[in-house]
């Protein structure tokens, strides 16, 4: 009896030390240079200047989730939220302003501070907040040190910019010219341009009577009911809405 136990444990081991043989070659038999990740270099990330001040996107967020998203009293982009406790400033060039940016703020392009530095605030201990393109990019910084020069005192730089705030699920606000550029003959007639879905989002009625061209009409009263399998499944189509205006 001692005997079989002692053969069926040696037969037992051989068994195990063949399969694990076979699973080793079966691991250098297959390709695994799919799951090898090369040395990626760092980014070119702005250093923070420690005489400045910064937030986060997490912060920022709560401080938006806390203000209404419209206006009763502003009447253009040049013209911050007076409503607000504090002053968004986008740092970008025009164009980029214009394409996207953070609902509510002003675009004081960091080129053109100077010429345009009274859009800024009266008040110089009212909280701004100064952003750009995200973590490679110098000009919130740049434009805030320039408030600073001014004589601000409450300057702070929304380094992770338009890339974060993005990533974080947040919309951001288009002005006229760059819908009066979508809805233009060079791109809607561009083969190679990516289509967009342009959607007025008011009562039928009011669409019915005037609507910007190119438009569809998706009452947002009844969006989830009717109109929200209409919305293209491409995550990347740029989608803009608009209604009545500032208010």
């Amino acid at each position: 009896m001692k005997k079989r136990s002692l053969f069926l444990c040696l037969a037992l081991i051989a068994a195990l030390v063949l399969s694990s043989s076979l699973a080793i070659a079966s691991v250098e038999a297959y390709d695994l240079s799919r799951f090898i990740v090369e040395d990626v270099e760092e980014e070119d990330i702005v250093p923070k200047d420690p005489e400045l001040e910064y937030i986060n996107t997490e912060t920022l967020m709560t401080l938006m989730s806390h203000v209404s998203p419209t206006c009763t009293d502003r009447a253009s982009y040049d013209e911050y939220m007076p409503e607000w406790d504090f002053v968004i400033v986008d740092s970008r060039p025009e164009s980029a302003y214009n394409e996207g940016h953070i609902n509510g703020a002003i675009n004081i392009p960091d080129a053109e501070f100077e010429a345009r530095s009274d859009l800024l605030p009266e008040d110089k201990d009212k909280k701004i907040i100064f952003y750009c393109g995200g973590l490679h990019c110098p000009l919130s910084a740049d434009s805030a040190r320039k408030a600073e020069e001014l004589g601000y005192t409450n300057v702070h730089v929304y380094q992770e910019g338009v890339e974060y705030w993005r990533a974080a699920g947040n919309y951001f606000t288009t002005t006229a010219e760059h819908v009066e550029e979508l809805i233009g003959d060079s791109v809607v007639s561009d083969e190679s341009r990516k289509p967009y879905l342009l959607v007025d989002t008011r009562a039928y009625s009011a669409y019915f009577s005037e609507h910007i061209p190119h438009s569809i009409s998706m009452d947002v009263q009844i969006f989830k009911e009717k109109y929200k399998g209409l919305i293209p499944r491409d995550k990347d189509i740029e989608i803009i809405t608009y209604c009545g205006g500032f208010q």
